[in-house]
């Protein structure tokens, strides 16, 4: 999952089974709005999307949990926590997944999920923080990224390691004393790899950013981006050999990167369907399946949901599913590829008199809305 420009908003077939045109939010109160900012699907059979409510007021009311289960979404109330927005979530098999946010004070949060319940887990380090992505490799092995706001400076980037039992949060160190960092985005395939991506950002200027995990310590890599690019806002691993990352370009525009084991380099052009488009998240399954989702718009239009695939050679627009005929508000943050015929999106869309959790489904040809739990 990335969390950036668009996802802080958001904070932006065969394995499908049930799917309808209409999403269906289950709530009581027409005026609480829900938000979807992450999904992750360790099997075709087990998804978490995460994400949280918000009043008519725009006060945070607590988290949103939704599980699949091979065949549909449910709500789960254990895992709706007072007063907390979850960003991120990783789930490295059917039975455990680590959950990622802040709470309503701007407390860094986490949670676990043992395959029956969530509990909390704590976050040490300096306040005020929030955590905003987060991916694991195994139950005791997790990296996740986020930024501190301390009161007297600006925001500063962390990095935070899970051992297993607690978080360990260390500052993500400028390269440049003029510089500051925003790390948006991380993803691990192996206890010895990761990679982080963000910007490196002046009073003038950003520029894309990335950080290796080589199992001792992190370092920073070049990023070969096209002229223009400011900062990388999503980044998925399959491999040691092969990771792409999605980023930002002035004035809304977009560019995908990849990593082929010993430098980054730059992917063929992305698809747009609206004049302002941003990628803020992408899920790949292989080197030759990846999909990219966000948000775009057109002039003087609210933004809406919109997505890319990728073959292997090029990008192609995902001609996702709308809710109803015309604009449908919204915006996607974040995407999953257990398999290459299998991809699930999570965000949110416009609802009768609020906004509501959106989650569609691909299954190799084509894209679904599937119901959320009632």
């Amino acid at each position: 999952m990335a969390v950036g420009v668009l996802a802080v908003a958001v904070t932006v077939p065969g394995h499908i089974g049930a799917t309808s045109s209409q999403v269906s939010s289950g709530r009581v109160a027409a005026d609480v709005s829900g938000y979807m900012n992450d999904v992750s699907c360790p099997t075709v059979a087990l998804c978490m999307a995460v994400g949280y409510e918000q009043n008519a007021n725009g006060q945070t009311t607590g988290a949103l949990v939704d599980d699949w289960n091979g065949s549909k979404w449910t709500r789960d109330a254990a895992g709706a926590t007072p007063r907390v927005q979850l960003d991120s979530v990783s789930c490295v098999t059917t039975s455990w997944c680590m959950a990622v946010g802040s709470t309503s004070g701007n407390v860094a949060s986490s949670q676990v999920w043992n395959g029956t319940k969530w509990s909390r887990k704590t976050v040490t380090g300096a306040t005020p923080a929030y955590v905003g992505s987060v991916s694991c490799t195994s139950k005791s092995m997790c990296k996740a990224i986020g930024s501190l706001y301390p009161a007297s400076a600006e925001p500063a980037a962390f990095i935070a390691s899970w051992n297993g039992t607690t978080w360990t949060m260390i500052p993500a160190k400028p390269a440049s004393t003029a510089a500051r960092w925003q790390l948006w985005s991380v993803s691990c395939v192996a206890p010895t790899f990761c990679m982080a991506a963000g910007a490196s950002q002046t009073r003038s200027s950003s520029t894309p950013l990335v950080e290796e995990w080589n199992g001792s310590g992190w370092r920073q890599l070049g990023v070969r981006a096209p002229s223009g690019a400011t900062q990388l806002l999503g980044v998925d691993c399959v491999s040691t050999d092969w990771c792409a990352a999605v980023g930002a370009k002035i004035v809304n525009g977009t560019f995908s990167a990849y990593w082929n084991g010993q430098r980054w380099g730059t992917l063929a052009a992305m698809r747009k369907q609206y004049t302002y488009t941003t990628f803020s998240a992408i899920g790949c399954a292989s080197s030759r399946r990846c999909v990219a989702v966000g948000a775009g718009a057109y002039p003087r239009q609210p933004y809406s949901y919109t997505g890319d695939i990728w073959d292997g050679h090029h990008w192609s627009l995902a001609n996702l599913e709308d809710q109803n005929v015309g604009f449908i508000e919204g915006g996607l943050g974040g995407t999953t590829c257990p398999e290459t015929t299998y991809c699930v999106a999570a965000g949110w869309t416009n609802g009768p008199s609020a906004f509501i959790p959106l989650i569609e489904a691909w299954n190799g040809t084509r894209w679904a809305l599937q119901a959320a739990p009632k």
